[in-house]
């Protein structure tokens, strides 16, 4: 990797910057936690961390890739699961990212943002296994089966046009041969 004058950066340089790249993400991340724990937390934070994934470099993104995912799938995860009619214990315990049942609904204003942040993430980020590839599938899909009347329609289009839509999807279906 070279600087802005051409010049090599050393390994201590390139940690630096995962270092200061993780340093920036932890809050957001920590949030997306929060925000299961405390449903009156206020989520501006969400539209401030959509933000700061779409200007991220994909090269810094990558090493974070599942410390980013794992919140927002958790978030995702217990947006659908507080608009499914289904009976979250009939679930099977195979999920790699499920969250447990809420006791409150996720908001439509968090549901919407996590998808703008997921959709980013995923834009830049390489799925690492085919059980990574089926979790994030398994969700979007998830999402997309509900209904009108259990979820807003912004809501369940971001999920379909994410799903239809994502470049990294696509790739990774490909290069392992399942689509």
């Amino acid at each position: 990797m070279a600087d802005s004058n051409g010049h090599e950066l050393s390994l201590s340089s390139n940690e630096t910057l995962r270092t200061s790249f993780f340093n920036q993400l932890k809050p957001y991340t920590l949030g997306l936690l929060d925000l299961l724990q405390n449903p009156n937390k206020n989520p501006s934070f969400l539209s401030e961390f959509a933000d700061f994934l779409r200007r991220a470099p994909a090269a810094a993104l990558q090493p974070c890739f599942d410390y980013a995912l794992f919140p927002l799938l958790l978030v995702l995860d217990a947006s659908i699961d507080c608009r499914s009619k289904q009976n979250s214990s009939s679930k099977g315990n195979f999920d790699t990212y499920s969250s447990p049942p809420l006791p409150y609904p996720v908001s439509d204003r968090v549901a919407e943002g996590v998808l703008q942040c997921l959709e980013e993430v995923l834009k830049k980020c390489h799925l690492g296994s085919v059980d990574q590839m089926l979790a994030v599938m398994k969700k979007l899909i998830s999402g997309a089966l509900l209904s009108p009347s259990e979820a807003a329609e912004e809501f369940r289009e971001g999920i379909i046009r994410h799903k239809h839509s994502n470049p990294a999807h696509h790739s990774f279906a490909i290069s392992f041969g399942v689509e």
